[in-house]
């Protein structure tokens, strides 16, 4: 009996540190996702970092890298805020930790085409949610003192390889090719989003009330 009695307490204790562990990282994971929701990082100017090959980030990677957003070209977001994120022209972990990066340093909104990439890493705070953009979803590119305005006109999974699909706009617009990662890493499959410019707006009321509705600062 004595021996019984003993067994049912170190088992109940050590189911007891099993389940505390599982509440413990649940609440964990939690407050990570609580932190990224509200993060409201100073905005400074910093050089970027130099170019170097992206490599894909953890939950607490992301996590720690948005706690300081520096020196960004402009900001996106989609209508029904499955994406919003800060950008960076050119390449860099420094950029794809902290939200979406423009393939090269000379790329801007609103002129001619271009490519951004992003981690499909935590929902909306990258591109984690980019295959929900459906065909005819606006999204706003805003930087300066300009809102651009694009349309979702195409979107399909593919191969890193496709170099000629991303890179190809649209007769009579200008455009953007949104390319995020999908599928476990490391992984060649991609999730790409087509977008066309569709208008463009820099009147004071017009602009602030894109910012209110994505909290641009």
């Amino acid at each position: 009996m004595l021996k019984r009695k003993w067994f049912r307490i170190i088992l109940q204790t050590f189911l007891g540190l099993i389940m505390l562990s599982t509440l413990g990282y649940i609440g964990y994971k939690g407050y990570q996702r609580y932190i990224m929701s509200h993060l409201n990082a100073h905005i400074t100017s910093e050089e970027f970092f130099p170019y170097n090959i992206p490599t894909t980030p953890s939950v607490e990677d992301v996590v720690r890298a948005r706690t300081s957003i520096n020196g960004f070209y402009g900001l996106v977001a989609s209508e029904n805020l499955e994406l919003n994120v800060p950008v960076w022209r050119g390449l860099s972990d420094y950029a794809l930790y902290r939200g979406g990066a423009l393939e090269r340093q000379d790329m801007e909104f609103g002129k001619g085409h271009i490519v951004l990439f992003g981690h499909n890493v935590v929902d909306k705070y990258l591109l984690g949610n980019l295959s929900k953009l459906g065909i005819g979803t606006k999204v706003y590119m805003y930087q300066g003192s300009v809102v651009y305005v694009y349309e979702v006109y195409e979107s399909r999974a593919g191969k890193d390889t496709e170099s000629d699909y991303v890179n190809k706009g649209l007769d009579g617009y200008d455009t953007c090719t949104l390319v995020t990662c999908i599928g476990s890493y490391p992984t060649e499959d991609r999730y790409f989003v087509k977008i066309k410019l569709v208008g463009s707006f820099s009147d004071k009321d017009s602009v602030d009330k894109v910012k209110d509705k994505f909290n641009w600062g």
